[in-house]
């Protein structure tokens, strides 16, 4: 690993999303921007479509546009606040809810946001022939009891307790996707789900997901989408690749920049071992060689994306209509891990790659930060700077067991 000795690329932040269900379709962030926490972004994928019928032993299997494709057409929606963190000041009151729409049928169902996992209730302790004490004698304890049903549930090997989000979101659900499911909404406390730490480095806060596959976020870049595009000759749409963060060449087509559109160029990320946010965003003038911001956020990316069938799916329609644009990664743009020569896991050579995934790290002094501390806030038009970049040559190497990642 190593910093850059040439000045970074001139990037910003071209698109933000969040996907607050699991495999259900994205809010665009361009508006309010998105709070960055340990943990990613505030309410990314917090919820998931589980399965009703499942008899492996209980649980609720979660399900994925791989298997369903028509949950592209759940459009969720949450306030804009809810996306900067309660440490940015908002108050979501009382009323806030997460509300759910079937796009072809417009039907919608909304659940509360303020989820108190626990409660505190208070009872009479039993007599000693089992009755219940008289009221004016009876001692009384008090016991912290489950506010919401709890319903065990499993994402690839993750198997733990979620809340269950009630009959209504359900049935809705349910009648849209032809199946019996459940729609439920991660409980931290009580199934916190650590990011495998051979990926983090040591110094970095203790990053947890939610619903998503492995890690808090996902970094993907224009640039790289065109490339597909002119593989396939016709538009392929960037939430396809599920990003939070979509990078362009600061200045986009109007700027010049790196490559004919202006962009950037195609699979520049490869080289990036992590990247600098700061409330308001760097001056794209910066050198990197430059000390970064004391506010400044690194986000690392760790781990290249191998591609499922996920982008198949159009998200406008829920169906499947491109699957070429596997081979058109594999074969026209080269991202297979064997072309590539990523062979740190066995299973990497026959994967294909777009986007890699992040792990948040903070510069500041905030190595300890809380659950939900807001670290920065990133908008759509910030600029961003390469902080590292890998060694010449240098791929991922899978978990990082021995490494200058641990001596940090």
């Amino acid at each position: 690993m190593s910093s850059p000795s040439s000045p970074s690329p001139h990037l910003r932040v071209a698109a933000l999303f969040a996907y607050p269900v699991k495999s259900c379709a994205p809010i665009e962030l361009d508006q309010q921007g998105a709070a960055l926490t340990r943990d990613g972004i505030p309410f990314d994928r917090n919820w998931a479509v589980v399965r009703a019928d499942d008899a492996d032993g209980g649980r609720g299997r979660f399900l994925s546009q791989r298997d369903t494709p028509a949950l592209a057409l759940v459009r969720p929606s949450l306030p804009a606040e809810a996306f900067l963190g309660q440490v940015w000041g908002a108050d979501l009151g009382a009323g806030a809810a997460l509300t759910l729409t079937i796009v072809p049928t417009g039907k919608s169902v909304s659940v509360p946001l303020w989820t108190d996992e626990e409660e505190e209730v208070e009872e009479e302790v039993e007599g000693e022939e089992g009755g219940a004490a008289s009221p004016s004698s009876s001692p009384r304890r008090r016991r912290r009891l489950p506010r919401r049903q709890l319903r065990r549930v499993s994402v690839w090997d993750y198997d733990g307790e979620a809340l269950d989000e009630g009959d209504e979101a359900a049935e809705l659900l349910s009648d849209f996707l032809g199946r019996r499911v459940r729609l439920v909404r991660h409980a931290p406390s009580r199934a916190p789900r650590a990011v495998a730490p051979g990926w983090v480095r040591a110094s970095s806060p203790r990053a947890e997901v939610a619903f998503a596959d492995a890690f808090p976020l996902l970094v993907t870049t224009r640039a790289s989408t065109l490339a597909v595009e002119r593989v396939l000759g016709r538009p392929v749409e960037a939430v396809r690749f599920r990003p939070n963060i979509l990078l362009d060449a600061e200045g986009g087509f109007a700027g010049g920049g790196e490559g004919a559109e202006g962009f950037g160029k195609p699979w520049e990320e490869d080289a990036w071992a992590s990247l600098s946010f700061s409330n308001g965003g760097p001056s794209s003038s910066s050198s990197s060689s430059l000390p970064l911001p004391p506010s400044a956020v690194l986000v690392d990316l760790v781990k290249p994306c191998d591609r499922c069938s996920i982008p198949h799916v159009n998200p406008r329609t829920g169906e499947r209509d491109s699957p070429d644009l596997t081979r058109a990664l594999r074969d026209g743009c080269g991202r297979s891990g064997a072309k590539l020569g990523w062979l740190a896991l066995p299973s990497w050579r026959g994967a294909v790659f777009f986007g890699w995934n992040g792990v948040v790290r903070d510069k500041g002094g905030l190595e300890h930060a809380k659950r939900g501390e807001v670290l920065c806030v990133v908008r759509v038009g910030d600029g961003v700077r390469v902080a590292e970049r890998r060694g010449e040559g240098e791929g991922p190497r899978g978990p990082f067991l021995t490494s200058e990642w641990e001596k940090d």
